[in-house]
């Protein structure tokens, strides 16, 4: 692999290569930690340097670095046993949102900062699996951090048992947003929500990590993923793309005339909303004085 993708030749990684690099983890720290302590959920401290270190760096090369990502990734083992006394066990790797970025919106639910896994079809799981999934989209309940490129949207996956059975899971990020930058606005935090399919409204959010977790027939386990932060000022965003993320539903016209200093006016073209560029440029003189 090469030290740097950026250039056309290979670059062997080398000892020169990370001498710059000087690493500090003190001893009994989450990066050095003292045995026997609970070290399982690696990739979530992983993730959380990869992300601090872009953030180290912004302020040297803004132009090549990002918002805050969702950073962390969501990894449950789901189990139980079948009618017929068999054992079944599921492993599954949820995927998150990135960050804006200073040429582009970050992309939603999508793999975080490492791994590569698949994302198996649902129904030929369902097949094999006596788990259900009742929901697999993109997030509605809040909007992704604002900016002139806005971060990524995340994701939520609710997997509903059919069985008794157990589930193991890790994440992080439950309680600090990813960050926005360079004026942008921070995005979302995740959670790890559990009810009965019976009684969808008795929901109880559970910690991030958490082992050997008891369900029952109709239990669901839901994962929502953090939303990335924006980059850049939000009164920069071109209006057409505010109105295209009103239309996609990752924002809406409150949202858009409060934040992005964008007006929207009823229409009749099937599409319901249309840019009023007059009234977004006096909105937008006044939110900037």
């Amino acid at each position: 692999m090469s030290g740097d993708y950026t250039h056309s030749e290979h670059i062997p990684q080398n000892d020169g290569s990370f001498r710059p690099v000087k690493v500090t983890a003190p001893k009994g720290s989450i990066f050095n930690p003292i045995p026997p302590v609970a070290a399982e959920a690696r990739f979530c401290q992983i993730q959380r340097v990869v992300d601090l270190i872009i953030k180290a760096l912004a302020p040297v090369v803004p132009d090549k670095c990002t918002a805050g990502n969702a950073a962390t990734l969501s990894f449950a083992a789901y189990s139980g046993v079948r009618p017929s006394g068999d054992y079944w066990v599921f492993l599954e790797v949820n995927e998150a949102a990135m960050d804006g970025r200073p040429m582009s919106d970050g992309p939603d639910t999508i793999e975080e900062l490492m791994r590569h896994t698949r994302n198996n079809p649902l129904e030929d799981l369902g097949m094999h699996i006596p788990l259900i999934c009742d929901r697999y989209e993109c997030r509605s309940d809040v909007f992704p951090g604002a900016g002139k490129f806005r971060g990524g949207q995340g994701v939520v996956k609710s997997q509903r048992f059919l069985t008794p059975g157990f589930v193991t899971h890790e994440s992080d990020r439950h309680k600090d947003a990813p960050w926005g930058i360079f004026g942008g606005t921070s995005g979302s935090v995740g959670r790890l929500e559990t009810y009965n399919s019976a009684m969808p409204d008795k929901v109880t959010q559970n910690y991030a990590k958490f082992s050997g977790l008891r369900v029952e027939p109709g239990d669901v386990v839901s994962y929502v993923s953090p939303s990335g932060g924006g980059y850049g000022d939000p009164l920069d965003r071109e209006p057409s793309k505010v109105l295209d993320d009103v239309l996609d539903d990752f924002t809406d016209v409150a949202h858009a005339r409060d934040v992005y200093g964008v007006v929207l006016k009823a229409t009749d073209d099937g599409y319901n909303w249309g840019l009023d560029l007059a009234a977004t440029e006096k909105r937008r003189a006044e939110m900037r004085s």
